[in-house]
């Protein structure tokens, strides 16, 4: 499917853009989701779209550090599909009773995390402290888990 056939009434819901960064329209506690409807900024909405913007950020940070070679070819489309997913996943969680994803889709992730975790073996610790790309794989296998634990 064609890139704007999926996208297409997305962009046509979120048709209002916003010209300046502070709007001062979510003063009062609330701010606004892309159907127009207004939540409270604590929302479990918002914080879960918090969680999926900082995760994709983490794996796009990851994305521009040194792979070694061996798996780049592997791991960078992987990469790719999973933040175009993430993407997709903030637009439903942006606009409600709005799909973009599909079982499938998870269905996919199990997939990889499955291999993966076999080609990883056991973690049985974390890198934090370390200044290297280990601590951005942590830093991206964590991401939202601290601050909203539980909240889905």
């Amino acid at each position: 499917m064609a890139f704007l056939d999926v996208h297409l009434p997305i962009i046509k819901l979120m048709g209002n853009r916003l010209s300046k960064i502070a709007t001062r329209t979510g003063d009062a506690g609330m701010t606004g989701l892309g159907d127009g409807s207004r939540v409270e900024k604590d929302h479990l909405r918002i914080c879960a779209m918090g969680d999926v913007d900082e995760l994709n950020s983490e794996i796009g940070v990851l994305m521009t550090e040194e792979i070694p070679a061996s798996i780049t070819n592997e791991l960078k489309p992987l990469f790719l599909q999973i933040q175009h997913d993430l993407f997709d996943l903030g637009g439903e969680l942006c606009i409600p009773n709005y799909k973009l994803l599909n079982p499938d889709h998870v269905a996919q992730l199990d997939i990889w995390l499955e291999k993966y975790n076999q080609s990883s073996g056991h973690i049985t610790s974390t890198s934090i402290g370390t200044p290297n790309n280990t601590s951005f794989i942590d830093a991206t296998r964590y991401s939202g888990s601290a601050t909203n634990a539980g909240t889905l």
